[in-house]
């Protein structure tokens, strides 16, 4: 026989505190992980990193986003380096021109901007030396190649 007291509705019960719970709960981990993405994006831009995207570093914990993405963007810089060789070397390019090719695509470190080029041609031009015509940060799949066969053949097109 029911007394009109419903166990469900009283904000005391334990069902009610259990709900009430797991909402917390579930609240807190969404927050965490919209954080995580924010704090992803504010690295990636601050650091400069081409090859790592906030949704690589989901669900790494805070305290380890920083080392996560260098880590990341290590390991893609050289795996792009390890591609860019094995296009060059179908391409019949020489060891030796292999690596004077790779020397000249890593001309401009990962994470250099437009800004640090252009510092780079007006400082180049200053003293004497020929600046590269291309911010090889920029290139990216055949375009890559591309150049980097030209800076195996000595700057000659092909």
């Amino acid at each position: 026989m029911s007394d009109g007291w419903d166990q469900d509705q009283d904000p005391t019960s334990g069902g009610a505190l259990r709900k009430q719970l797991e909402d917390t709960i579930e609240l807190n981990k969404s927050l965490t992980a919209e954080l995580s993405l924010v704090k992803a994006r504010d690295l990636i831009s601050e650091k400069g990193l081409k090859f790592v995207k906030a949704d690589d570093l989901k669900g790494v914990a805070l305290a380890d986003l920083p080392a996560k993405a260098e880590a990341l963007e290590a390991e893609r810089q050289a795996t792009r380096l390890d591609v860019l060789k094995d296009i060059l070397r179908e391409q019949g390019v020489s060891e030796d021109q292999l690596e004077g090719a790779v020397a000249g695509f890593q001309g401009t470190k990962p994470g250099a901007s437009a800004d640090d080029f252009a510092a780079l041609t007006r400082l180049s031009s200053v003293g004497g030396s020929t600046p590269p015509k291309v911010d090889v940060s920029q290139l990216h799949g055949m375009d890559l190649a591309k150049y980097a066969m030209e800076q195996a053949s000595g700057g000659r097109k092909s």
